[in-house]
């Protein structure tokens, strides 16, 4: 339910596209990263942690990615506003 609210927050507020399937991915990415990690037995663990942060790495790619975007997105009209707005007198 969580993974549907917030895609509906990107959808709504940055559009259906690049973004979107940016925030699809880098979920779907982890939920299968922790899925494995879950089911891993305990004695594995030391050997799973490895597995885990060897699979996360091109995860954190799709994050930077999409934190870039979303906070370039967001500063635009800001920025735009800031520049035709007068000074105060």
């Amino acid at each position: 339910m969580l993974h549907d609210a917030l895609g509906a927050r990107v959808a709504i507020v940055f559009g259906e596209g690049d973004e979107l399937l940016l925030l699809n991915a880098l979920q779907d990415g982890i939920r299968a990263v922790v899925r494995a990690a879950w089911a891993a037995p305990t004695a594995e663990w030391p050997k799973a942690a490895r597995w885990i942060e060897e699979r996360m790495k091109p995860l954190d790619g799709t994050r930077n990615t999409l934190q870039r975007r979303l906070i370039e997105i967001s500063l635009l009209p800001t920025a735009a506003a800031r520049r035709e707005t007068p000074p105060p007198r």
